[in-house]
């Protein structure tokens, strides 16, 4: 798996699920929801793009990934 994870060009490690929450307005700039990286099952609930974008930087670059 970790010999496809680095050449296939939608690794497994770097997928995530976004959930927005029904006030999310992402157009307008408002973002809430909930983030989950498939690989490690971490998640965490978010209220900006700026907390979105460190979850997955975090996990992009934590212990556990390619694994």
């Amino acid at each position: 798996m970790e010999t496809r994870s680095r050449t296939h060009p939608l690794p497994y490690d770097r997928a995530f699920v976004i959930q927005l929450g029904r006030d999310a307005d992402p157009g307008g700039g408002a973002v809430a929801g909930r983030a989950e990286h498939i690989a490690s099952g971490r998640s965490v609930r978010f209220r900006s793009w700026d907390e979105l974008i460190a979850f997955a930087a975090s996990c992009s670059s934590g212990p556990g990934v390619g694994s």
